[in-house]
């Protein structure tokens, strides 16, 4: 009767270990799907880059710590020329084809350290920490070069227009201290290009 008692515990201690083995792999799974979840809402689906809920996120960021070292900032926003028209003679097929084109470059010529974002439709941001307004604009004409060399490959369309983007860039302190103010300036300045 003293080994009867003794098996009980023991099959008590192991449905135990059992269900708290389980209890562990189930909170592990759901960590891990909400990682996922939180990555997936953080991403734009057809170019791979982060969204602008991201950047709205790590931009405060970016900007606190320029003044805090002392360091220039500038935020670059840039449009696909005439993409509505674009997509509307090609196919929506074919606009994202050009999007994924467009991010690839711009992930091709940005520094690692840098912001990259779909903003928006045909609109991306990029911040550049560490590089002022004139590093800034010499780096998107760069770009902007580039993304207008790009063989654009339209299935059953060999007729597919090449790109061009209009860019518009604001620095930290000329052009604002706030993020609002650096977009409201880099808009404005996309508008005029």
């Amino acid at each position: 009767s003293t080994l009867d008692s003794s098996l009980v515990i023991w099959q008590d201690q192991g449905a135990r270990l059992i269900l708290l083995f389980a209890a562990a792999v189930l909170s592990t799974a759901l960590v891990l799907r909400s990682q996922e979840l939180r990555l997936l809402s953080r991403s734009d689906r057809l170019t791979g880059l982060p969204n602008r809920g991201y950047f709205d996120e790590r931009v405060s960021v970016e900007i606190a710590r320029a003044r805090r070292y002392g360091h220039p900032l500038s935020i670059a926003m840039l449009d696909i020329d005439h993409f509505k028209q674009f997509n509307d003679s090609l196919g929506h097929a074919a606009g994202d084809i050009a999007l994924r084109a467009v991010a690839t470059t711009l992930r091709r010529l940005v520094r690692g350290g840098d912001l990259l974002v779909r903003y928006g439709g045909e609109e991306f941001l990029a911040v550049f920490p560490y590089l002022g307004g004139e590093g800034a604009v010499m780096r998107m004409d760069l770009i902007r070069q580039a993304i207008s060399e790009i063989p654009l490959v339209v299935p059953g369309r060999p007729d597919a227009p090449g790109m061009t983007i209009s860019v518009g860039v604001a620095e930290l302190g000329p052009d604002g201290s706030e993020v609002e103010d650096l977009l409201d300036r880099a808009d404005a300045r996309l508008y005029l290009a």
